[in-house]
Protein backbone atom coordinates (compact mmCIF):
# COMPACT_ATOMS: atom_id res chain seq x y z
CA UNK A 1 0.00 0.00 0.00
CA UNK A 2 2.77 2.58 1.04
CA UNK A 3 4.44 1.56 -2.60
CA UNK A 4 1.14 2.32 -4.24
CA UNK A 5 1.09 6.11 -2.24
CA UNK A 6 4.43 6.64 -3.50
CA UNK A 7 3.95 5.98 -7.20
CA UNK A 8 0.66 7.90 -6.96
CA UNK A 9 2.40 10.68 -5.32
CA UNK A 10 5.32 10.96 -7.47
CA UNK A 11 3.53 10.83 -10.91
CA UNK A 12 1.33 13.41 -9.41
CA UNK A 13 3.81 15.60 -8.23
CA UNK A 14 5.77 15.24 -11.66
CA UNK A 15 3.30 16.19 -13.61
CA UNK A 16 1.79 19.49 -11.61
CA UNK A 17 4.31 19.86 -8.93
CA UNK A 18 1.90 20.03 -6.36
CA UNK A 19 2.90 18.38 -3.31
CA UNK A 20 -0.40 18.81 -1.54
CA UNK A 21 -2.77 17.73 -4.16
CA UNK A 22 -0.39 14.96 -4.62
CA UNK A 23 -1.21 13.87 -1.47
CA UNK A 24 -4.96 13.96 -1.76
CA UNK A 25 -4.87 12.13 -5.31
CA UNK A 26 -2.62 9.10 -3.53
CA UNK A 27 -4.90 9.38 -0.54
CA UNK A 28 -7.52 8.68 -2.92
CA UNK A 29 -5.88 6.28 -4.83
CA UNK A 30 -5.10 4.24 -2.18
CA UNK A 31 -8.28 4.49 -1.68
CA UNK A 32 -9.34 2.87 -4.76
CA UNK A 33 -6.56 0.43 -4.83
CA UNK A 34 -7.97 -0.91 -1.18
CA UNK A 35 -11.26 -1.57 -3.34
CA UNK A 36 -10.04 -3.33 -6.05
CA UNK A 37 -7.71 -5.62 -4.06
CA UNK A 38 -10.78 -6.32 -1.86
CA UNK A 39 -9.18 -5.57 1.26
CA UNK A 40 -12.33 -3.68 2.90
CA UNK A 41 -12.06 -3.05 6.19
CA UNK A 42 -8.38 -1.11 5.57
CA UNK A 43 -10.73 0.54 2.78
CA UNK A 44 -13.08 1.55 4.79
CA UNK A 45 -10.26 2.91 7.19
CA UNK A 46 -8.87 4.88 4.64
CA UNK A 47 -11.96 6.34 3.13
CA UNK A 48 -12.30 7.72 6.72
CA UNK A 49 -8.60 8.97 6.64
CA UNK A 50 -8.85 10.62 2.70
CA UNK A 51 -12.31 12.45 4.13
CA UNK A 52 -10.70 14.03 7.21
CA UNK A 53 -7.61 14.45 5.41
CA UNK A 54 -10.06 16.70 2.69
CA UNK A 55 -11.90 18.44 5.55
CA UNK A 56 -8.70 19.49 7.73
CA UNK A 57 -7.38 20.76 4.31
CA UNK A 58 -10.16 22.74 3.04
CA UNK A 59 -7.63 26.24 2.94
CA UNK A 60 -5.18 24.05 0.79
CA UNK A 61 -8.11 22.54 -1.38
CA UNK A 62 -9.18 26.41 -1.55
CA UNK A 63 -5.67 27.64 -2.75
CA UNK A 64 -5.05 24.98 -4.92
CA UNK A 65 -8.67 26.16 -6.86
CA UNK A 66 -7.82 29.61 -7.25
CA UNK A 67 -4.12 28.79 -8.53
CA UNK A 68 -2.78 30.52 -5.22
CA UNK A 69 -0.80 27.25 -3.74
CA UNK A 70 3.05 27.49 -3.46
CA UNK A 71 4.59 24.35 -5.94
CA UNK A 72 7.28 22.09 -5.50
CA UNK A 73 10.58 23.35 -6.07
CA UNK A 74 9.58 27.04 -6.71
CA UNK A 75 11.26 29.85 -5.06
CA UNK A 76 9.85 32.36 -2.90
Amino acid sequence: LALVFGIIWLICAAVTRYSSLSALVASLGSVIFLHYENHVQLMELFALLTALLLLFHRENIMRLLRGEEGKTGAKG
